[in-house]
């Protein structure tokens, strides 16, 4: 875990950002207020107790919340187009225009996930995990604000190193503890969850009678047993991607594996893919935590990093 007090060169975090801004945007374009009649329950999010229930009722602040991210997320997004073309006097009101944007991306996403949560009978978990990874690349940018608007104005984004380690494995922790977290609630929910006979009563009740695996699963309860134990062994152990970049990428592949079965045998849909996406982008091995060495030759010049 070196990498995380090191620098790197901007390219992966520039792109994986971009992924998840989009990402996040999809999530957010699935919120509506379809059940917001329906009368309050407990509270789902942390604004749900901070703010008062008739707040929740307006039927402005979802859109508005919405109109606030997409401006602020397009704004993050095309930072390195339009801040090409400010003077250098502007250099530090450039900055405080790109932090604003920053947290208010950051914000509106946890104020439209919070929306939408009091005005569901459940929680959508899939909203978490995009959250913590804006507000991880948030810090970022607010620790490196000025070296990112200097490197973009000098043209030179992509080839300095203003790209902490620590981003990266930031993320890879929060998406490895969620698993975790996934699957203990699993066990502390129901200690027998992987006998296998839940997953089977599941695929008589909603599952596609005509998909090969959920016949496998039907067919003997020592196949039921063996991929449900296996998921939850696979949740409970996810914390380990923190440690072992082998090991990442099988329990990233495992993982995605899971969302895909689950797709192959439910009718239901359960939406896994902003998790997909997630895995497929910080569990595969996209980003090189080692760096190139610097290589004198015989005449003294240093080669190229």
């Amino acid at each position: 875990m070196k990498y995380w007090s090191e620098l790197y060169k901007p390219r992966f975090g520039q792109i994986s950002l971009w992924i998840l801004l989009l990402t996040s945007s999809y999530l957010v374009l699935e919120t509506h207020l379809q059940f917001q009649y329906l009368p309050k329950g407990d509270n789902l999010s942390i604004l749900g107790y901070v703010l008062p229930t008739s707040f929740w009722n307006s039927s402005l602040i979802l859109p508005i919340g919405k109109v606030v991210f997409f401006i602020s997320a397009l704004s993050w997004a095309l930072l390195p187009l339009w801040a090409k073309k400010q003077s250098e006097a502007n250099e530090a009101k450039l900055v405080k225009a790109l932090l604003f944007c920053v947290w208010m991306c950051v914000f509106s996403y946890f104020f439209v996930s919070c929306t939408y949560w009091e005005n569901l009978p459940w929680v959508r978990h899939k909203f978490v995990l995009p959250f913590w990874l804006l507000t991880i690349n948030a810090l970022w940018y607010q620790f490196y604000a000025k070296e990112i608007v200097s490197a973009i104005r000098q043209k030179e984004f992509l080839n300095k190193e203003i790209y902490p380690g620590w981003t990266y494995g930031a993320s890879v922790f929060f998406i490895a503890i969620f698993y975790t977290f996934s699957g203990i609630s699993k066990i502390l929910s129901a200690p027998d969850w992987g006998s296998g006979l839940s997953l089977q009563l599941w695929t008589v009740a909603f599952g596609d009678q005509n998909s090969l695996v959920a016949k496998l699963i039907l067919t003997d309860r020592f196949y039921a047993k063996v991929m449900q134990s296996g998921v939850l062994y696979l949740e409970c152990f996810s914390f380990l991607a923190n440690f072992f970049a082998p090991l990442r990428l099988v329990i990233g592949l495992g993982l995605l594996s899971f969302h895909s079965a689950v797709d192959l045998v439910f009718n239901i849909k359960i939406p896994f893919e902003s998790q997909k996406v997630l895995l497929l982008l910080y569990f595969l091995p996209w980003f090189r935590t080692k760096k190139k060495k610097q290589s004198k030759e015989k005449d003294g010049a240093i080669g190229e990093i």
